[in-house]
Parts: structure tokens; C-alpha cells; sequence
């Protein structure tokens, strides 16, 4: 663990590489961060608090594997963040894969992030949901740094 090293705590600058897998089926979601470490700031919202408690504690150099449960990852799906919509009424040159930042009214006061889902003739399918909700992960990495945050000019 940590042999005078700063750990994983609170307010820290922390970079991590990890592989994200779906703990039902053991498929592999996220692999792009195995590779380009990923930098966060404990506490401050920026990745799931169930993959933030886990890491508490761990020092450079040491190596992880844990379940995160769907409740203290991304949350189940919520079905009112699945919309269907006119395609008239969205931007023009939407694609399945696609995301997309739109107000819409009664879900929340600021913008939201949608996957586009399906593109139909006249009816495009958003999902609001994050990628992973509904899904209990399993992340597998080791901890690259870690070092106390600090403001940037």
C-alpha cells in the first residue's frame, strides 16, 4: 500500500488506468482507459462514488479489481429519460450512436445528454440514461498517481 505515498482520499488528484466490465455477462463496456490514464478529483462528482469508496486507501503502483453494484454506479435506467421524438422537430444530421445535449421540459432545468438510440423516418428514439445504468461493473486497473488537488490559474 503505501510506503509514504500519498493514497486515494478525498480532495485528491487521483489518475487511474481501468477496463470496465459488465459483472452479469462479463462483457467488456470500456477499454479506452486502460491505456490513457483517467484523472479525477476524489469527492467531487467526477466518476461513480461506489468506484471512489473502493479506491480510498490505495497508494501509486497498487493494482484493483472490484464490483461496483448498479445502485453506487450509474443507478438503474429511468424509462422517462427514454423519449421519442419527431425528427422534425431535432437537428438535422442525428446518427444512431450519437449524443446530443437538449433541453426538455418537466425532466430538468438544465440540458441534457442523450445517446441517439434509433433514427427513423419520422420518429428519432433518445436514451437520457448514462450507457452503464442498470449495470452492476467490475473494474479492473491499477492507480497511476495521486497528488493533492490544486486550483489552476
Amino acid at each position: 500500500m503505501s510506503n509514504g505515498a500519498l493514497v486515494v482520499a478525498e480532495g485528491h488528484l487521483v489518475e487511474v488506468t481501468f477496463v470496465v466490465v459488465d459483472d452479469g455477462t462479463d462483457e467488456v463496456l470500456d477499454r479506452d482507459r486502460a491505456i490513457q490514464p483517467h484523472a479525477f478529483v476524489v469527492g467531487r462528482g467526477q466518476m461513480p462514488a461506489g468506484f471512489e469508496s473502493r479506491l480510498s486507501g490505495l497508494a501509486p503502483d497498487d493494482t484493483f479489481e472490484f464490483v461496483v453494484p448498479e445502485d453506487e454506479a450509474f443507478g438503474p435506467r429511468n424509462s422517462q429519460l427514454v423519449q421519442k421524438v419527431k425528427r422534425a422537430s431535432l437537428p438535422e444530421g442525428l446518427v444512431e450512436g450519437m449524443v446530443v445535449e437538449l433541453e426538455v421540459d418537466g425532466l430538468s432545468a438544465a440540458p441534457l445528454l442523450f445517446h441517439v438510440s434509433s433514427v427513423g423516418e419520422e420518429i428519432v428514439k433518445l436514451d437520457g440514461n448514462h450507457p452503464f445504468a442498470g449495470r452492476s461493473l467490475r473494474f479492473m486497473g491499477k492507480v497511476r498517481a495521486v497528488r493533492p488537488a490544486t486550483l489552476s490559474p
